[in-house]
């Protein structure tokens, strides 16, 4: 997540996190309808969440998607001062919220943490995890 704390302050807030989400939006809709589809969310949302999001929601997907991200954000957002921190990464909500904002071949790191690389294209349970550091 270090690539997108853009003011390296070792938090996310909402600032950062939602251009990172569109980011994503614009690579998942590949099929240019502005809309996103299972398989083009990749596990990213379950189907209840898909389902909700398309029932309860009018607006463009891509606003859609943004407001789902700031949902996980301010689940996250524990101790409410509209950042996340390692500690709420950490958290079910804070594990949430990665998978909405970054690219499944970025980097998964957390701020203040070592960043790691995981290896995509295996499944979760056999993706090699290494250390950037050569």
């Amino acid at each position: 997540m270090t690539n997108i704390d853009t003011d390296h302050d070792g938090t996310i807030d909402l600032a950062e996190a939602n251009p990172a989400a569109a980011g994503v939006f614009d690579r998942l809709e590949r099929d240019n309808e502005a809309t996103l589809d299972a398989r083009e969310l990749k596990g990213r949302l379950s189907a209840k969440e898909l389902a909700v999001a398309d029932r309860t929601m009018t607006a463009p997907w891509r606003r859609r998607y943004l407001a789902i991200v700031e949902r996980r954000f301010k689940a996250a957002n524990a101790d409410a001062d509209d950042t996340i921190d390692a500690r709420e990464f950490d958290s079910k909500a804070g594990r949430a919220l990665p998978q909405l904002v970054k690219s499944s071949d970025q980097r998964r790191t957390v701020p203040g943490r070592r960043e790691q690389r995981v290896v995509t294209g295996h499944r979760p349970e056999h993706a090699a995890v290494g250390s950037t550091d050569c």
